[in-house]
């Protein structure tokens, strides 16, 4: 392994054998698809939040002030390794912070984008690469699992067994919209984004605030896996084929299923789960 790759790379690289090269598209797509089987989940976050787990690994530039907060950031090196060894993945802000530790170790040119949802203004990012001339998004917070190419005006239409996710253009602006359709016709609005590039410092503050969100008030799962579209909150889990959808309760044997379906440590999932049981009665 090159020593000039950061830790998070080299275990990202070990996990899923890339076939290195050039910095191109058809890298970029590999990274992007393996990177997808990372689940977006707040349970590792829920833990750091409530200072359940070790201190974590940072890799912050040294040259960068040391801001209230940063000891809960799951750090590039800290996502990875627990992904190896627990099974998880992380939130919007700690997997686009290591896809952009891994891009950027493989010749990339990147910097992180701020979104914005119905609930809240920067609340969500991606990671937008250049390349060739071209501007790329990597989604990992939404489980998008290829590059998606930014043209100003211009839509894009991903379409996936029982799913289709479609950037529109927000008209006289270079901002997109993201709404989502399954089978069934359902669409929804996810949120707005601005490809324009934040500094890390800014995107930093905005992970900071995270912690404080309403959704940081409950336990929440999302995956692709062979079973469709999974999405888990707090007692409820809905599996959607895109045709079809089933749900399952979870207030009996919440660890053994969440530990089952997403495929991540049942001692993490029950520190998160006793942890938000206790806090609930409390409010």
């Amino acid at each position: 392994m090159s020593k000039e790759y950061s830790k998070a790379t080299a275990i990202f690289l070990d996990l899923f054998k890339l076939n290195l090269g050039k910095p191109n598209k058809k890298l970029l797509a590999e990274i992007s698809t393996n990177f997808a089987a990372l689940p977006w989940e707040n349970l590792s976050k829920y833990v750091r939040k409530h200072g359940l787990n070790e201190e974590s690994v940072q890799d912050l530039p040294n040259e960068l002030p040391k801001l209230d907060g940063t000891q809960l950031l799951r750090q590039s090196t800290e996502v990875l390794q627990d992904h190896a060894s627990l099974g998880t993945g992380g939130t919007c802000f700690s997997l686009t912070n290591a896809l952009m530790k891994i891009c950027s170790d493989l010749g990339f040119e990147v910097a992180p984008a701020m979104a914005d949802m119905r609930h809240g203004e920067n609340i969500h990012c991606g990671l937008v690469v250049f390349l060739d001339g071209k501007r790329y998004l990597l989604d990992p917070g939404y489980l998008v699992g290829e590059p998606i190419e930014l043209i100003r005006g211009q839509k894009t239409l991903i379409g996936s067994p029982g799913h289709q996710v479609e950037y529109r253009p927000v008209e006289g602006r270079d901002e997109f919209e993201l709404y989502t359709k399954n089978g069934r016709g359902d669409e929804v609005f996810r949120y707005r984004l601005r490809p324009e590039p934040v500094g890390f410092l800014q995107f930093l503050h905005h992970w900071i605030e995270s912690f404080a969100a309403n959704g940081m008030n409950g336990l929440h799962l999302n995956a692709l896996t062979g079973e469709g579209r999974l999405s888990a909150h707090n007692l409820n889990l809905r599996v959607d084929t895109g045709h079809g959808k089933k749900n399952i309760k979870l207030k009996s044997g919440y660890v053994e299923k969440i530990a089952h379906h997403f495929g991540l440590s049942p001692k993490l999932v029950q520190l998160a789960y006793e942890e938000w049981e206790k806090r609930r009665w409390k409010r």
